[in-house]
């Protein structure tokens, strides 16, 4: 991946980070789904809704660009919306059952396997959301909202 290249993902891929090689990579990570979501416990009001992430990453051992640990802090998502805005400041909530948003607030230890469900809280205009890690200068990734 280059400074600012954005690669679209579909649900079930995710990304590297940290690679010296392909078979050599700090992080590992997996986006499961990316899809709108409801709870009992907590229906956003007005235009906004939940979309639920569903990602898995694992650390190496040793790890050689430190910074990979904390790619997953809730700034460095963003939304996309359907007439192509980005939204930069993301909610979360962790009222739904199930929903476990640890890996935005305190990221991942070396030789460490997480999975985490979270519940973005986004306007309903959205139709993607996007990881862009800051050391990857706008690049990134996005997944589709899915239904």
């Amino acid at each position: 991946m280059s400074a600012g290249e954005m690669i679209e993902q579909p649900a079930g891929k995710g990304g590297l980070i940290g690679c010296t090689g392909r078979d050599d990579c700090d992080l590992e990570f997996d986006v499961n789904s990316v899809s709108r979501h409801s709870c009992d416990s907590h229906s956003p009001e007005g235009d906004y809704e939940l979309v639920r992430v569903e990602i898995e990453a694992r650390a190496r051992q040793e790890i050689a660009y430190p910074d990979a640990l904390d790619v997953f802090n809730l700034g460095s998502w963003s939304a996309l919306t359907d007439d192509g805005y980005t939204l930069r400041s993301l909610d979360v909530t962790a009222n739904c059952p199930g929903s476990d948003y640890s890996l935005l607030m305190y990221g991942i230890n070396a030789g460490e396997k997480v999975r985490n469900t979270i519940d973005f809280v986004v306007p309903t205009n959205v139709a993607k959301l996007q990881l862009q890690p800051a050391a990857l200068d706008g690049g990134g990734w996005n997944w589709n909202i899915t239904d």
